[in-house]
């Protein structure tokens, strides 16, 4: 992502009304263990209605899961909450040591998530109650000297745009995550004991992906590795882009995905990836031209989608071969990794939309905007709903970043990645809300 000096209402058709079974898949980050991101159900092709919203306390950067008729979602504010599927009333709530921007997994009955004190916790998915702990320390943001061009050159600055914390995958009777540490952790599920860790280079905020007996996973140093999820050990590793003057255009932020014998990854270094999943070799990469891809890629049938940053775009490939099939405009930059329901996509974006594809029709379908977008209390949206990055950046000082978030986010941006369920798609927003649509 190329930044500054500084710093770097329609009602639904009666077809799409109709409740759809809550996918079994719906448990921790993008659906399923490998992250794929697809669901069986019918899709919302029209555009959808509030049915809830709720606010919570401070940011909400991951993403909810859903078991049962139970929402689970952290957020900025050291708090923890079980929300009504139904109605999005708080069924409990629990206090952590820090922010809690990991996406949780939920395993038979037990629901598995971090905070930003390095602290992983299990509870009790019907009541809260805590289960075991386990201490991962020195957890922290990435950061680097002189990054993205900051001055001092040699001060050292934390990367603002560092959002998510690793969200845990879970099978074989262990729970995996990644930690700012640099180690990639792997636990019984029901003690908490450590099995193994794995040292990676620098900080790992992405989530694992679990697929063929593999633990799949990269860090901000560019490395993408392939271990025995059993046992932790080495396979082999793929080397991605680096930028030792500025740290800009480095690092694996999002998570990888795992379709048939494939792993497909965005980067920082603005290349998208196909790698083979058995033995690491490279199959084809598609360059962003200096927008960081930050998201998981979807597969839907032949095609790869993912939204990218600074040049916002929804972006179609051919997932076989990584050739260009057309991209949208998204209007904003992407964090929110793409769901599909059929041909549809949804996703969301930093301007307060959460945005419907027909990818059988190359066609954006509809836009459903947030409360905060509407209103756009701090103007930051211009007449066509997008972003108004100049006026934003423009709040940016050397020392003093803040602002610059806070009107990021004052319109209602949309990080998380949206999750289908019984009673429609659920999502939050940078702002501290979640919404419920139909």
């Amino acid at each position: 992502m190329r930044l500054l000096p500084w710093l770097p209402v329609i009602l639904l058709s009666l077809a799409t009304a109709t409740r759809a079974a809550a996918p079994a898949s719906a448990v921790m980050f993008r659906g399923d263990a490998a992250h794929q991101g697809r669901y069986e159900a019918e899709p919302l092709t029209a555009l959808p209605v509030v049915r809830w919203k709720v606010t919570l306390d401070g940011n909400i950067f991951s993403s909810c899961v859903v078991s049962g008729d139970t929402v689970y979602v952290g957020c900025g504010g050291n708090k923890f909450h079980a929300l009504k599927s139904a109605t999005g009333t708080v069924v409990w709530t629990v206090t952590t040591r820090g922010a809690v921007h990991s996406t949780p997994a939920i395993a038979d009955g037990t629901v598995y998530f971090g905070d930003a004190s390095g602290t992983f916790h299990a509870l009790d998915a019907a009541t809260g109650e805590g289960k075991w702990t386990f201490r991962a320390e020195g957890e922290r943001r990435f950061g680097a000297k002189g990054l993205h061009g900051a001055q001092p050159a040699d001060r050292y600055f934390e990367d603002d745009w560092d959002f998510f914390l690793s969200s845990p995958v879970v099978g074989g009777g262990l729970v995996y995550f990644g930690s700012g540490n640099g180690r990639v952790y792997a636990l019984d599920l029901k003690t908490g004991r450590e099995r193994w860790n794995f040292r990676v280079g620098e900080v790992v905020h992405g989530s694992p992906a679990l697929a063929h007996g593999n633990l799949y996973f990269g860090g901000w140093d560019g490395v993408l590795h392939c271990v025995d999820a059993a046992t932790g050990a080495a396979k082999w590793q793929f080397q991605t882009g680096l930028d030792p003057a500025i740290h800009n255009q480095v690092g694996l932020q999002g998570a990888p995905v795992v379709v048939d014998e494939v792993v497909y990854f965005g980067c920082r270094d603005a290349n998208v990836y196909a790698l083979d999943a058995r033995d690491g070799r490279e199959l084809w990469r598609r360059n962003n031209k200096g927008s960081w891809v930050v998201v998981s890629p979807l597969v839907v049938g032949d095609q790869l989608c993912y939204t990218t940053s600074d040049s916002q775009q929804f972006v179609v490939l051919n997932r076989r071969t990584g050739e260009t099939l057309y991209t949208l405009p998204t209007r904003a930059y992407g964090f929110s990794s793409p769901i599909a329901i059929g041909s549809w996509v949804y996703f969301g974006v930093f301007n307060g939309e959460l945005v419907a594809v027909d990818t059988a029709a190359k066609a954006e379908k509809w836009k459903f905007r947030t409360d905060e977008a509407r209103r756009d209390a701090r103007g930051v949206l211009k007449a066509d709903g997008s972003l108004d990055t100049q006026k934003i950046f423009a709040a940016q000082t050397a020392d003093n970043t803040a602002e610059i978030f806070r009107m990021l986010f004052s319109a209602g941006a949309v990080l998380s990645t949206p999750v289908l369920c019984a009673d429609g798609l659920i999502f939050g927003t940078a702002d501290g809300h979640v919404y419920c649509i139909r």
